[in-house]
């Protein structure tokens, strides 16, 4: 399955990832948006590995 993560507005990235289930969808999406957030959101506010995921989880979208 086809997943993807849209950073909000004014930044616009698209993360896409494809996964077997929105675990494995989870775990990819961070991994990649590890550099981006870096590079394009060095003042975003630390969050806990799991409180990134939690963000993941209710913004990544499952294509149909």
């Amino acid at each position: 399955m086809k997943y993807t993560l849209n950073c909000p507005p004014p930044c616009k990235y698209t993360i896409n990832v494809d996964a077997q289930n929105d675990d494995e969808a989870i775990r990819k999406i961070l991994e990649k948006g590890k550099e981006h957030a870096k590079e394009a959101h060095p003042d975003m506010a630390p969050m806990t590995e799991d409180q990134m995921k939690e963000m993941v989880r209710a913004n990544m979208k499952r294509a149909a």
